[in-house]
């Protein structure tokens, strides 16, 4: 049985699917920390308040380790890698030649107390308040390039790490501190603000749930799946209900004890989590007491950094993706060839019939116009749709 559209038109190939081919999965390394993650090592930290600050080490570009005292416990060293990962380290750092930044820190918080330990609302921004003879204040900016920045009590900015100039702000000595806050707190959002970011966004589910709430991929692919709705969905079009399910699916992951552990796919670690995720196909091989502890694991046995990719391979990178798509293109074209033969040989041993019907729907749509062509051929038992709008009609053979 074959079904046809006749029409007054050409008619054009079917649009090409978007990657019809299944799409390989690599192992994947960790490249830096979600502010659901943050939350859970700013809550380990708080161990690290009233210890003192013995020194600090700047070992190599964008990597600063602060080794704390905590009296009756000993030492504990907290390794910053900005724009990335914190988390206390087990690792003792080589000792070199300090940077400049790092006699900065060192002149003004050598030997000070630690009096606070906070996230900025649900940025990936950590604030560290030292107390010596005056207060100062370390923020740990966790997103993209990273940078930390040393300002006194009143957030004027002392030293920073580096020193960019954006649209919105600006990090230089003197000049108060600020940062790029989200649309909305993650940790503190009503159900009303969370549909209304919704219904604003122009992206995907998860890609909204990723970046414009904050929670970072994996988490926001566990809300999708914790509350059964499609990820790919456009965020702007879900319905009340659904809202209602992914808001409920948030507050309880937020609300999870601690399981810290570290997630193993077929040939390496594929992440370093606070609690149990669904997300993740393979077994939780690894359980630790703190999330600090799984990181400092994670990346001290299991982690690989990535090599910087060259220009040259980033162009054969891209000649091979555009070699890919052709062959995808060039399949599709293939199997829609066949299908068209196929419905051209049909049509060629139904052709009288076809004309017959054709020249009916014709005179028909002429004497009583198309909006009446169905209900005046309706003994035509092969015509089975008529499209007004189109002019089309559709047989079955």
């Amino acid at each position: 049985m074959h079904n046809f559209i006749y029409s007054n038109l050409p008619v054009s190939l079917k649009e090409l699917r978007s990657n019809p081919l299944p799409t390989k999965v690599e192992n994947a390394m960790k490249k830096s920390l979600a502010s659901i993650e943050i939350r859970q090592i700013v809550k380990e930290l708080q161990s690290l308040k009233g210890s003192k600050l013995d020194t600090i080490y700047h070992p190599k570009e964008g990597e600063v380790y602060l080794l704390f005292h905590i009296t009756g416990e000993g030492k504990k060293i907290l390794k910053i890698i900005s724009g990335k990962f914190l988390y206390i380290t087990s690792s003792r750092p080589i000792a070199g030649e300090p940077s400049g930044f790092c006699l900065l820190l060192r002149k003004h918080l050598d030997n000070a107390r630690v009096r606070e330990i906070r996230q900025l609302e649900s940025e990936r921004i950590v604030a560290i308040t030292f107390e010596k003879e005056e207060q100062k204040k370390l923020y740990i900016e966790l997103f993209g390039r990273g940078n930390i920045i040393m300002c006194d009590k009143d957030d004027c900015i002392i030293g920073a790490l580096s020193y960019p100039s954006f649209k919105d702000r600006e990090i230089k000595a003197k000049k108060a501190y600020n940062y790029p806050k989200m649309k909305i707190n993650l940790f503190s959002m009503s159900e009303k603000d969370f549909t209304s970011l919704l219904k604003a966004s122009s992206l995907a589910l998860v890609k909204c749930l990723a970046i414009e709430v904050g929670m970072g991929g994996p988490y926001a692919e566990e809300v999708c799946i914790k509350s059964g709705i499609d990820k790919g969905r456009p965020s702007d079009e879900l319905v009340e209900d659904e809202n209602a399910k992914l808001f409920s699916s948030i507050q309880w992951l937020l609300m999870q004890a601690p399981s810290p552990g570290i997630w193993y796919g077929d040939q390496s670690a594929t992440d370093a989590t606070p609690v149990d995720l669904a997300l993740f196909p393979h077994a939780k091989d690894r359980n630790f007491l703190s999330y600090n502890e799984a990181l400092d694991y994670y990346f001290t046995n299991e982690y690989k950094e990535e090599k910087p990719i060259s220009q040259g391979e980033k162009e054969i990178a891209k000649l091979k993706n555009i070699i890919d798509a052709q062959e995808r293109h060039l399949s599709q074209l293939e199997l829609e060839e066949q299908e068209e033969r196929e419905n051209a040989d049909s049509i060629f041993v139904h052709y009288s019939t076809i004309k017959d019907i054709v020249g009916q729907v014709k005179t028909a749509a002429e004497e009583h116009g198309w909006a009446n062509v169905g209900r005046n051929l309706k003994s035509l038992n092969a015509l089975k749709k008529v499209n007004p709008r189109f002019k089309t009609i559709e047989i079955e053979l």
